[in-house]
């Protein structure tokens, strides 16, 4: 029997190299679209286990999940034959970003294609204003939040930290610009709330007719305490 091999395709590698080996790597997973990604595994970091189905939520980051840290992640199918029995095959690599203890796997489909890109995302030591801000489009995106804060440009396929100088429990105007003609065109401006515990992750993605921009509001792990 032909093994069934779903088609993942890397289309971003951000800050490539290897994170610390003989640690784990503390993994989430979110989907631009819900329902859309099919059924993808990765090892377990835990000896009695074999692998873990991921999960993709569209609308806050999976839960918290331990693999083995390694320079890429093996995206796996599954096959199961007549008696039951698993087995699990590699169908692509997904290159781990440079010194990451945290990662947010990004998912969603381009036509027949499901593609996946790691990013790097210190989410256990983020706070409400460390905002992530990924850019999967082919153009540079300026982006503002508060009126006298900094403009951040981030560069095509690449992810940032936006460091919010806003208090929580306020709110800041959102500005989102890109450049044509010679020019800074808005293509997105409102106001968003700020909360103490949660912070956002900020898609920019081109659907084939604009570049659209999606929030996600991320809960966020209490601060350890002070020893």
């Amino acid at each position: 029997m032909t093994p069934r091999r779903i088609p993942l395709a890397l289309v971003l590698t951000l800050s490539l190299g290897t994170c610390a080996l003989g640690q784990d790597l503390n993994l989430r997973t979110l989907a631009l679209k819900k329902g859309e990604m099919p059924e993808i595994f990765v090892k377990a970091a835990k000896k009695n286990e074999i692998a873990h189905k991921l999960d993709w939520p569209a609308r806050q980051p999976s839960e918290v999940l331990k693999v083995p840290a390694a320079g890429s992640i093996a995206m796996l199918t599954r096959e199961v034959d007549d008696e039951g029995a698993e087995t699990f095959k590699a169908a692509q690599q997904v290159e781990v970003p440079a010194g990451a203890n945290g990662v947010l796997l990004l998912g969603w489909k381009a036509g027949d294609n499901t593609r996946i890109v790691a990013l790097k995302d210190d989410f256990v030591g983020a706070r409400f204003n460390d905002w992530l801000l990924v850019n999967s489009t082919a153009k540079p995106i300026a982006f503002r939040a508060g009126e006298d804060s900094k403009t951040l440009v981030v560069r095509p396929g690449s992810s940032e930290t936006y460091k919010l100088d806003v208090n929580a429990e306020r709110g800041a105007e959102v500005l989102v610009q890109v450049p044509e003609d010679g020019e800074a065109k808005t293509i997105y401006s409102t106001y968003w709330p700020v909360r103490e515990g949660r912070r956002a992750i900020v898609l920019f993605v081109d659907d084939g007719k604009k570049i659209r921009v999606k929030r996600i509001s991320d809960h966020l792990l209490p601060p350890k305490p002070e020893e």
